[in-house]
């Protein structure tokens, strides 16, 4: 669900961006830039899923499954969950899309 609606979600803003006559490449056309970082940033957030997210995801299932056949909590369960990297990259994602909405809402610049 989550790929989907990222991609609806990008898909339906450029072109309500398109519909309402707003540059998407802002600072490139001499026109504000809000909507460019927004797009920026969410770009950003969406390399995580490769870099971050699936890489570690695998890493956690494998943790996962070893630990249901042994029917206990294993040391490399435990240290996938709390891997500091996936924790950060979470918060990163919560920023970015946080940092969205208020780009969206504002339109500082």
């Amino acid at each position: 669900m989550v790929i989907p609606g990222s991609s609806a979600v990008l898909i339906s803003g450029i072109a309500t961006a398109l519909a309402g006559g707003f540059p998407l490449l802002g600072p490139l056309q001499n026109e504000p830039a809000w909507i460019f970082v927004s797009l920026l940033l969410f770009a950003a957030t969406l390399a995580l899923v490769p870099t971050v997210f699936l890489p570690r995801g695998r890493t956690f299932g494998a943790a996962l499954e070893d630990a249901t056949v042994r029917g206990d909590l294993t040391p490399s369960l435990r240290a996938a969950f709390a891997d500091p990297v996936v924790a950060r990259s979470h918060w990163g994602e919560l920023v970015g899309f946080g940092l969205i909405l208020v780009l969206m809402v504002l339109k500082p610049f």
